[in-house]
C-alpha cells in the first residue's frame, strides 16, 4: 500500500523552517544579550578599578585619584573583577576575556586642566556657586594686577629721582671743590703778605691739586646727567603701553612723575653749559699758580742774599711779599651762580636708605619678635613642577575658577601664620614662589606682598591731600637751596615713596602676627606719620606703637590669595600639587601626584559560542562558526 508523503515533507521542512527561524531570532537576542552583558562586565570591571581610589588623597584634599602601578596591575585587577561575571555568564558562554588599556589620563596631564576640574567638582558642593563669578572680585583682581603695574612703573620713576638727587650731589662736590679752591686761594695770599714763604707754597701745592680734581667731578656729573636723560628716555618707552591700561587717576599720578622728570632735565640743561665751562681755564691758572709759586721762590731767596750781606737792613721785605701778594690776587677762580644742591642732606640720605630696605634686608625688621624666619630646605627634584609639566590645551581658567582654585590652596595649604610644626611650614608661599628653601619662600612671597602693599599706599598718599601736603613741605625743606621746581617735586616722590614704605612694613607686622590689616588705606586707617618716617630711618625700629588692626581687612593667608591672582594657571596648579604629593609622601613616601590617574579609555575583548544556530544540517563551511567576538569600549574619569 503506497502512501503520499508531500504532505509529511511539506510539515517537515514548514517545521524546520520555524525551528530555524525561532532559533536564529533566539540566538540574535542571546548575542545581544551576551554584549550587554559584557558591557555591563566592563562598566563594573572599570568603575570597580576606580572605586579604589586613593584614600588619603580624598580625605586631605577631596581630590580623587587612582594611584596607577602599571597597565598589568591594572588590567590584572580588572579581570579579577570580571571573574565573577564570567563564572556566572549562564548561556552566555562567555571565555578568553582580554583587557588592554589604550588611554590613560592622569591629574598632571594638560597644564593641570583635570586637576582643575576636581577642585572645581569639590568646590561646587560647598561655598562658591561656580556659575556666576562676584563683580567684586574682578573689580579685585583688575585692582591688584594695576597696583602691581603702578609699583613696577613706580620704581623706574623713583629710580629717576635718586638720579636726580645723585646729580645735585655731584653739583655740591664741584661747588665743594671752587669754595675749597676759594678758601686755599686765601690763605695763601695771607701766608705771603705774612711772609711765611714754606706755608704758601703748601697752600698753593693743595690749591693746585684741588683745581686738578675739578676735571673729575665735572665728568662725573656729565656721565649723572647722561644717564639721567637716558634712563627717563627708556623708561619713558618702557612704560607706555602700561601706563595706557592704568586707570585715568592713577595715569595721571605716573604723568605727573614724568612731568616732573622732565622739567628738571629741561631746567637742568642750562645749569649744565655753566658746570661744563668751570674747567675751560684749568692750565691756564695751573701756570699762572706755578709763575707765582715761582716768583715767591725768587723773593724768598732774595731776602735770604739780603740778609746774609751786610746791606740787606734796608730791605723792606713786607713790600716784596706784598708785591707777591698782589701777583697772587691776580688769578681768578672760577664760581658756579647756578642754583644747586639740597639744604638736609642728611634727611635725604636717611630716606634713600628706607628705600634700599625694600631690596631686602627688611625681613627682621617685620618679623615678629616671638618667630623666627624658616631656614629648611627640602627636595623638590621629583615634585610634579620639575617632572610631570604638559601644554595647557585649552583656553585656560576664567576669573571664577582662579578664584576657586586660589580659595582651594587657602582652605588645604598652610602658611607661615598658621605656625605649622612638621614638614614644610610655607606650602602657600611655595604656590607663589616655587623655591626649595623655605626662607627663600617667605622672603619672596613678602618681597611680592611688599610690593602690591607699597603701590597702594603710595597711591593713597597721592589721593589725599592732607598727606601729600606734608610730604611737599619736607621736600621744599629739603631743596630749598636748588630753587628748582623740577627737583621739588621729584624729592617729594622720594618722600612719598618712602612713607608708603613705612607703611607697608607696618602692614606687613599687622600681617604676621596674624591680624588684618586694610587692603585700600583711607586718612583714617593710615597708621604713620613723616615724624615716624626720619625716627624710623634714623633707628631701623617700627613705630609699633601705631599699629592698629583693620576692621573688615585681609589677613595675611588672604592677601596670598590675592597674589595668586596674578600667577599663570599652570604655574599655580603644578604648585599646589607639589604641596600635596610633599605632605602625603610622609605616610606614603611612594606617592606621586603624577601616577594617579584622573581617567582612562579601554576595551575588553572576550569569545562566546554560538547556540542555538548549531543545528548541524549544514556543512561546516556553510555554518555561522562555534563562536563569535565581543569588543567592548571602556571610558572612565571621575
Amino acid at each position: 500500500m503506497k502512501y503520499r508523503g508531500s504532505v509529511t515533507v511539506f510539515l517537515a521542512l514548514v517545521i524546520t523552517c520555524c525551528s530555524a527561524m525561532i532559533c536564529a531570532l533566539t540566538e540574535s537576542a542571546r548575542t545581544a544579550g551576551a554584549r550587554f552583558y559584557v558591557r555591563n562586565m566592563a562598566d563594573a570591571s572599570i568603575n570597580s578599578l576606580f572605586s579604589q581610589y586613593h584614600r588619603e588623597l580624598w580625605d586631605s584634599y577631596r581630590i580623587i585619584g587612582y594611584a596607577y602601578e602599571n597597565d598589568q596591575s591594572c588590567t590584572r585587577e580588572m579581570e579579577n573583577f570580571i571573574r565573577p561575571y564570567l563564572e556566572h555568564c549562564g548561556w552566555y558562554a562567555l571565555r578568553s576575556p582580554e583587557i588592554s588599556i589604550t588611554k590613560k589620563t592622569f591629574l598632571t596631564d594638560a597644564g593641570g586642566r583635570w586637576f582643575e576640574q576636581e577642585i572645581l567638582d569639590y568646590l561646587k558642593f560647598g561655598w562658591i556657586n561656580l556659575n556666576t563669578a562676584p563683580a567684586s572680585a574682578e573689580e579685585l583682581w583688575e585692582q591688584i594686577s594695576e597696583a602691581q603695574t603702578m609699583d613696577s612703573v613706580l620704581k623706574d620713576y623713583g629710580l629717576r629721582s635718586r638720579e636726580a638727587i645723585a646729580m645735585e650731589k655731584a653739583i655740591m662736590k664741584i661747588k665743594k671743590n671752587l669754595d675749597t679752591q676759594e678758601r686755599l686761594h686765601r690763605e695763601a695770599e695771607a701766608e705771603l703778605r705774612d711772609g711765611n714763604h714754606s706755608a704758601f707754597q703748601r697752600s698753593a701745592s693743595e690749591l693746585a691739586g684741588t683745581i686738578r680734581a675739578l676735571p673729575s667731578l665735572i665728568q662725573s656729573y656729565d656721565k649723572k646727567a647722561d644717564s639721567y636723560s637716558r634712563n627717563l628716555a627708556e623708561t619713558e618707552a618702557r612704560h607706555r603701553d602700561a601706563l595706557e591700561g592704568l586707570k585715568p587717576e592713577n595715569q595721571t599720578i605716573i604723568r605727573e612723575q614724568l612731568s616732573s622728570c622732565h622739567e628738571y632735565a629741561d631746567q637742568d640743561g642750562s645749569r649744565r653749559l655753566e658746570i661744563d665751562s668751570l674747567d675751560d681755564d684749568n692750565e691756564y691758572l695751573l701756570r699762572a699758580i706755578q709763575d707765582v709759586r715761582s716768583y715767591a721762590e725768587e723773593t724768598e731767596e732774595y731776602i735770604e742774599d739780603a740778609e746774609d750781606d751786610e746791606e740787606g737792613d734796608g730791605i723792606d721785605e713786607a713790600a716784596l711779599w706784598a708785591e707777591v701778594a698782589e701777583s697772587w690776587c691776580a688769578i681768578r677762580l672760577p664760581t658756579l651762580g647756578a642754583a644747586h644742591g639740597i639744604d638736609n642732606e642728611e634727611t635725604e640720605s636717611l630716606l634713600e636708605a628706607i628705600l634700599d630696605l625694600a631690596a631686602g634686608g627688611y625681613l627682621n625688621i617685620v618679623l615678629p619678635p616671638d618667630r623666627e624666619i624658616p631656614a629648611e630646605h627640602f627636595d623638590c627634584s621629583d615634585f610634579p613642577s620639575r617632572t610631570a609639566v604638559t601644554a595647557r590645551t585649552d583656553a585656560g581658567p576664567s576669573l571664577l575658577t582662579a578664584l576657586a582654585v586660589d580659595e582651594y590652596a587657602g582652605q588645604f595649604l598652610p602658611c607661615f601664620t598658621d605656625q605649622r610644626e612638621e614638614g614644610i611650614l610655607c606650602q602657600l608661599e611655595y604656590t607663589l614662589t616655587g623655591s626649595s628653601s623655605e626662607r627663600e619662600n617667605f622672603s619672596a612671597a613678602l618681597t611680592q606682598l611688599l610690593a602690591v602693599r607699597e603701590a597702594l599706599n603710595f597711591i593713597c598718599i597721592m589721593s589725599d591731600n592732607s598727606l601729600r601736603e606734608q610730604a611737599r613741605l619736607t621736600a621744599a625743606t629739603i631743596t630749598a637751596a636748588a630753587q628748582i621746581p623740577g627737583l621739588s617735586v621729584l624729592v617729594e616722590c622720594l618722600i612719598i615713596t618712602a612713607w608708603a614704605l613705612l607703611e607697608s612694613f607696618l602692614d606687613l607686622r599687622l600681617l604676621l602676627e596674624g591680624r588684618k590689616a586694610a587692603l585700600f588705606k583711607t586718612r583714617e586707617s593710615w597708621m604713620s606719620d613723616l615724624s615716624d618716617l626720619l625716627r624710623f630711618a634714623a633707628s631701623l625700629q617700627l613705630p609699633t606703637e601705631k599699629l592698629q588692626e583693620a576692621t573688615g581687612g585681609l589677613r595675611y593667608e588672604d592677601c596670598l590669595k590675592l597674589l595668586l591672582f596674578t600667577k599663570s594657571a599652570e604655574e599655580r596648579d603644578y604648585r599646589i600639587m607639589d604641596m600635596i604629593q610633599a605632605n602625603l609622601s610622609l605616610s606614603d613616601p611612594g606617592f606621586r601626584m603624577s601616577q594617579c590617574i584622573y581617567g582612562m579609555h579601554a576595551e575588553l575583548q572576550c569569545e562566546s559560542d554560538h547556540l542555538f544556530t548549531k543545528l548541524g544540517v549544514s556543512p561546516d563551511g556553510a555554518s555561522l562558526g562555534a563562536s563569535f567576538p565581543i569588543c567592548v569600549k571602556m571610558v572612565k574619569a571621575y
